[in-house]
């Protein structure tokens, strides 16, 4: 036994888990029968090596259930060890469950442990020492195997790259990796993020194991309480940056269960409540749940991280998945996993997804992957003369990477509407791009305003990304989308081997099936929900019916592009002007319900619009640059943002439009 994550009163304590508790018990037959489904690929036959797909995990449930079981698992476990000869299959995840492993195995032969430690561990430990990836999420990897390595071979120099690098190590992490909201600098909310907060957990406890105390338990709280506070309703975390949109994460993540043993937050316990609680680490570290508390669902801004999340809902029905959730970002780039999408949104009523970011579809080699999902068209946001937004790789450093970023001038957070404005100038040069979202629970008022600073005309296409299929009775033609740029590319990081991706033509050619219109006037289309059989779609209940008002010189153009996974094409509404200024005013709303829309005023920064329609009365909602007094429609306010919502008590003395 080695003690690097458990030591004998936590081994102990295992099988009292299994049982005292139902979900301890189960999730050690979940182990059980995975690893006996697996027996004739586990056990070598014909002095063939032992196969296993993550041969780290297998070794940890083998020795786990060695201790825990009578039957074949030592066995097959000393036997895994005696087969292991190359390292290459630990040069990343594998590396922290093989180490993990070995706690479990009492009276391991030294000579065995000695081959083990010369052929496999301490040449994985040697690689990772050649690794830089400074701030990086990769790194976080790297930098929890050395550690471990490092205490079970007795390299110093494995320890002292995690503890005391000045540009890779835990600390630099610590203070550069993490802004003051507690996000992961590589903007992906739901994935390295979430990876990263595992690790710096694992890493967290093992140090303190081993007297290594270097701090850190107020930034991983910080970290852990960005879960709830960006979460929409039924738990779904944003599809920001490298998600696969296909997938639906959410607050339910196995690693929550090491970190309510060190904090016990109530909202951990809360989100705990409702897993099954059937994984290895529930098994390993579970405990009875005592604080136990669902959090608010609360608009947030984090503004350091250039994320705002719009919420509308009751607690508990909203946490069920009832309710409606928009997002926006305006933050740094994020380095290497970054997308070009900055004032993009993802718009979320009940169980529905009606504004989409497809995040990414898997493989980062794919050329697709930068030609169509990192770039800018791929992303619910306005694209400047068919370019792709500007930003700086910072080569894995976070404090360089927070030099480029946008700010919100206003926020809004009542009961009965949430609102928000926010920029990205650092986007488009010479263009100064604003988004202004008044989110309640009936509709989305969604104002984009665009105005060159460099005197010139631009082309501007607005973009929306949705599913299901498109309907409506105005008169589209069949049409196609001219892109007259013919560079615009994303760069590659130097070294690596992406070709770059052309943002023109190559990214407007994923968009098919194109049809036109040209209009001055307002118009709307419907999105239906729609299931695919029998080669024609089968359409049901409309998802959402957008509106937007009219502008001389707007072609709308509707088609498809490809989603999660690529060979799937969703919806995607582009529409273009060419002009100096332009803003466009869209509403969104969900289902069949009738709403009209009106701009009452724009001019110098003020918009006021107006929305009426059955069951909500009229709504005013104003947004504007100064906080001067304004009088309309009997409406009067002096707040950057404000609304009047008719049957809501209504909150008073200015302090519900906050400058940001």
């Amino acid at each position: 036994m080695t003690g690097i994550f458990f030591n004998v009163e936590d081994i102990t304590a295992i099988p009292n888990r299994v049982v005292k508790h139902p979900w301890a018990k189960k999730g050690l037959e979940k182990i059980r029968s995975g690893l006996e489904a697996r027996r004739e690929d586990i056990l070598p036959r014909n002095g063939q090596p032992l196969k296993a797909e993550n041969p780290g995990t297998t070794l940890l449930e083998l020795a786990l259930c060695s201790r825990l079981l009578s039957g074949w698992y030592r066995e097959a476990a000393e036997t895994f060890l005696r087969n292991l000869e190359d390292p290459a299959p630990f040069m990343f995840k594998q590396a922290f469950d093989l180490c993990l492993g070995l706690d479990f195995l009492d009276g391991l032969d030294t000579t065995l442990r000695a081959r083990l430690y010369e052929r496999v561990l301490v040449p994985v430990g040697e690689k990772f020492m050649q690794m830089n990836h400074r701030g990086g999420n990769i790194q976080t990897t790297y930098n929890l195997s050395l550690l471990c390595i490092g205490l079970l071979t007795r390299r110093t120099d494995f320890i002292e790259r995690v503890t005391s690098d000045p540009e890779r190590g835990y600390p630099y992490q610590l203070a550069n990796s993490i802004g003051a909201d507690g996000f992961w600098y590589e903007q992906c909310p739901a994935s390295y993020h979430g990876g990263s907060i595992e690790r710096f957990l694992r890493l967290r406890w093992i140090t303190l194991r081993h007297g290594l105390d270097m701090g850190g338990d107020e930034v991983i709280r910080r970290m852990l309480d960005t879960l709830p506070g960006m979460a929409m309703q039924g738990g779904i975390l944003p599809l920001i940056g490298e998600v696969k949109g296909d997938s639906q994460p959410t607050l339910r993540k196995e690693w929550l269960e090491l970190a309510y043993a060190m904090y016990e937050t109530p909202w951990i316990g809360w989100a705990l409540g409702r897993m099954d609680r059937e994984g290895l680490w529930s098994l390993l570290i579970g405990r009875a749940i005592g604080a136990s508390e669902a959090p608010e669902p609360r608009s947030r801004l984090f503004s350091d991280a250039g994320l705002c999340v719009l919420k509308t809902g009751e607690r508990d029905a909203y946490w069920e998945g009832k309710g409606s959730g928009v997002t926006v970002t305006f933050g740094p780039h994020g380095d290497w996993h970054g997308h070009s999408g900055k004032l993009g949104i993802e718009y979320r009523r009940d169980d529905r997804h009606l504004v989409r970011d497809h995040g990414h579809s898997g493989g980062y080699a794919n050329p697709i992957h930068r030609l169509w999902y990192m770039s800018t068209l791929a992303h619910s946001t306005v694209v400047l003369d068919e370019r792709n937004q500007h930003f700086t790789w910072c080569n894995g450093r976070p404090e360089q990477d927070r030099r480029e970023g946008g700010v919100c001038q206003a926020h809004l957070f009542r009961d009965d509407v949430s609102a928000c404005t926010v920029s990205a100038d650092f986007a488009y040069p010479g263009c100064r791009l604003k988004r202004t979202l008044f989110l309640t629970r009936n509709y989305l008022l969604d104002i984009f305003e665009c105005t060159a600073t460099d005197g010139s005309e631009h082309t501007f296409d607005w973009l929306l990304h949705t599913g299901g299929v498109i309907q409506t009775g105005l008169p589209f033609v069949h049409g196609s989308l001219e892109c007259r740029n013919k560079g615009g590319a994303i760069p590659s990081p130097e070294g690596l081997p992406y070709a770059p991706g052309s943002m023109a033509p190559a990214s407007y050619d994923y968009i098919r099936e194109i049809e036109m219109l040209e209009t001055a006037d307002r118009w709307s289309l419907d999105i239906m929900n729609a299931k695919w059989a029998a080669d024609v779609w089968k359409v049901q209940d409309r998802a959402m019916r957008l509106m937007m008002l009219g502008e001389t010189g707007t072609r709308v153009f509707k088609g498809v592009c490809p989603a999660t996974p690529a060979e799937i094409y969703n919806p995607v509404i582009l529409v273009r002007r060419r002009a100096r200024r332009t803003t466009f005013i869209a509403l969104h709303v969900p289902g069949d319900q009738p709403h009209e829309l009106e701009c009452l005023r724009n001019e110098a920064g003020t918009i006021v619009c107006r929305v009426n329609g059955d069951g909500i009365g009229m709504h005013i909602l104003v947004k504007q640059d100064q906080g001067k007094l304004l009088d309309v429609a009997g409406f009067q306010t002096t707040c950057l943002l404000d609304a009047s919502i008719e049957s809501s008590e209504r909150i008073q003395n200015g302090n519900i439009g906050h400058t940001g």
